[in-house]
């Protein structure tokens, strides 16, 4: 599984943008599962039911 979590830069983080950049210019030759893997997780992570669900949740909490 592709480590996401690697392509992830702090805000302001100029050069750590640059470089995440650049390990995604080529990145079907090195890590040819990326786009699969990404739909994936945007699939399981913020599909429009459990978005919903999150959002009525928090404003349930909020309501309390």
């Amino acid at each position: 599984m592709v480590a996401f979590l690697d392509y992830l830069v702090p805000p302001g983080d100029a050069a750590a943008l640059a470089g995440a950049i650049d390990r995604l210019v080529d990145w079907r030759r090195h890590s040819p599962v990326l786009g699969d893997e990404s739909r994936l997780w945007v699939v399981d992570h913020l599909a429009l039911e459990r978005t919903v669900e999150a959002v009525s949740a928090l404003f349930a909490e909020l309501g309390r």
